[in-house]
């Protein structure tokens, strides 16, 4: 790709920006010397404030947004970036050794210079970390993962993203001694970007008092809307009123009481997920109802939740994700006592009894059901299949879902052909169309019948979406 003309490079260094003040000339292309060096290179003014001429190569003349959006968008592994720490032999770094003008536009653009920084490891580069946060001008929120497994060894690269504590937006924070000291001291107005952080599971010991700053240190946060807590939850979290945040999920092993305890504290929660739900029949519950009128998403894993279910009315609810509970018709009891709709079903294990599956899924409260997402890999099956199957002679009773339009499921462990008749028996003529499917590749290998069904339904209005096992 060509430089700029000379007469342009004059007209920069007229405008303060020779080598003395800007960084370092192209011809110095190793991004090691650049990573690594004492000196950290200060960023550009904006671009667009500086006179520049009509570059003579065509692709200069694109405005510098749309330059920038071909950078983020075109450059692969750029859209990885988020998820590991910056390195040198990986843009947005390489991208200024292409030219002077694309060196000036990849600067001028502070999200090219967001990344996500794991400091779990002696050998973080701190030269290169804060060559990144320089080149972000305060306005790159960041996303961070400290491992407090480590102490002293990281405690340059901790200080060094602390001092940048404005700019947190993602945290994720394996508690150890050094990293939950330093957050006892924080005050809720230094981190106002501050939207999710995840208290990740260890066995490191910590101090109790530094884990009660901590709790008041989030819940005082005026931004933060996730929440996820994956260690031992302390009594002192449950008498704090959580005001802002919307979302919270823990893997804590959780008996009725507490899961209460936490559904009062969360003023505005929308979003809960206990993924580790410990049946607890305690005779105070089952004597009261707690009232919640601002949780939409329920996902209950763990123990049968049949003594949560019959002890809350969730009058927003509208997506519930569990295991079939043992007393199936607790979920109806629930719906009816809330007086809410459910709209998008996750079922997490369906129940092995013919007549107890069918009087599951027939259950009153799924007929307003629109997405339905089975989980485990053997729940899809000929007999789930077939009872999903609408059958268009007269009122089958396995007219199952009438509103469904998304249907997802982990594998298809069905015979070939039973798959494909059930969607053509949702999808053709039906009151409300089949819209999309999303299925594991390969999970319909080896059946032709079915294959050849996606084939012809893929010109049509129906969406299928190939996802990957892990996902």
């Amino acid at each position: 790709m060509p430089l700029l003309p000379p007469r342009q490079i004059q007209k920069w260094e007229q405008a303060g920006l020779h080598q003395g003040h800007d960084e370092p000339d192209e011809s110095d292309s190793s991004t090691e010397a650049e990573s690594s060096s004492p000196q950290l290179y200060h960023y550009l003014p904006d671009i667009k404030a500086i006179s520049l001429e009509p570059p003579t190569s065509s692709i200069f003349c694109l405005p510098d947004k749309v330059l920038g959006l071909i950078f983020v968008n075109t450059l692969d592994p750029l859209v990885r970036q988020w998820y590991f720490a910056p390195a040198v032999d990986r843009p947005p770094m390489v991208l200024t050794h292409v030219c002077k003008w694309w060196r000036r536009v990849a600067i001028s653009m502070p999200m090219l210079w967001s990344f996500n920084a794991y400091l779990g490891s002696v050998h973080s580069q701190i030269a290169l970390y804060r060559l990144f946060l320089n080149r972000g001008r305060g306005m790159a929120p960041l996303i961070i993962t400290f491992d407090g497994s480590y102490s002293t060894e990281l405690d340059a690269a901790q200080d060094l993203f602390f001092s940048h504590i404005h700019l947190w937006a993602d945290v994720k924070i394996s508690l150890g001694p050094s990293i939950c000291s330093k957050l006892a001291v924080l005050h809720p107005g230094d981190a106002l970007l501050l939207k999710k952080v995840h208290i990740d599971s260890n066995n490191t010991r910590v101090a109790q008092s530094d884990v009660h700053q901590l709790i008041t240190f989030l819940a005082l946060s005026p931004n933060l809307s996730a929440l996820s807590w994956d260690r031992d939850i302390p009594t002192m979290f449950y008498s704090v009123q959580w005001q802002n945040v919307t979302r919270f999920s823990t893997a804590t092993r959780l008996h009725t009481g507490e899961c209460w305890a936490l559904l009062s504290c969360f003023t505005q929660i929308e979003e809960i997920i206990f993924s580790n739900y410990v049946c607890s029949p305690i005779r105070m519950y089952t004597r009261s109802i707690l009232v919640d009128k601002t949780l939409r998403s329920l996902s209950i894993r763990g123990s049968n939740p049949v003594e949560f279910l019959d002890t809350v009315t969730l009058t927003c609810l509208n997506a519930l994700r569990l295991s079939a509970p043992d007393d199936i018709y607790s979920i109806q009891r629930l719906v009816e006592r809330s007086g809410c709709t459910l709209r998008h079903l996750i079922i997490e294990g369906v129940v092995d009894d013919d007549r107890d599956l069918l009087g599951f899924l027939r259950l009153e409260c799924f007929d307003s059901i629109h997405s339905l997402r089975f989980t485990q890999p053997g729940d899809f099956n000929d007999k789930t299949a077939g009872l999903l199957t609408w059958h268009r002679s007269g009122d089958s009773p396995t007219k199952l879902f009438p509103l469904l339009s998304v249907l997802e499921f982990e594998e298809c462990h069905t015979t070939d052909g039973v798959f494909s008749r059930m969607i053509l028996s949702r999808w053709r003529g039906s009151e409300s169309e089949l819209k999309c499917v999303r299925l594991t590749k390969g999970c319909l290998r080896n059946k032709p019948v079915d294959e050849a069904c996606l084939s012809s339904l893929i010109t049509d209005d129906i969406q299928f979406v190939w996802k990957s096992a892990a996902w």
